[in-house]
């Protein structure tokens, strides 16, 4: 779920950085946003969402294998558990 989030950011921030640059401001026209917000925070937003992205991404998992307890055999008897 983390990661979903992750990258709908990086997305969301990428799309922030491109309605920064005069000529796609230009050709998608979106008077809403950039009439309003300077060019600098438009970068400033889109830079902050692509690393929070990034974070999202790079720490959440799938299958998370924290706690887990794993058996230690010594030939086919358990003989203790090993935690991963």
């Amino acid at each position: 779920m983390k990661k979903s989030v992750g990258y709908l950011l990086v997305l969301l921030g990428i799309v922030l950085l491109a309605l920064a640059i005069p000529p796609v401001q230009e050709r998608f026209s979106t008077p809403l946003i950039t009439s309003n917000i300077s060019n600098i925070y438009l970068t400033g937003a889109g830079l902050v969402l692509i690393i929070l992205g990034i974070i999202f991404i790079k720490r959440g998992g799938y299958g998370s294998s924290k706690g887990v307890d794993l058996p230690i055999y010594q030939g086919k008897k358990v003989v203790g558990y090993r935690r991963r």
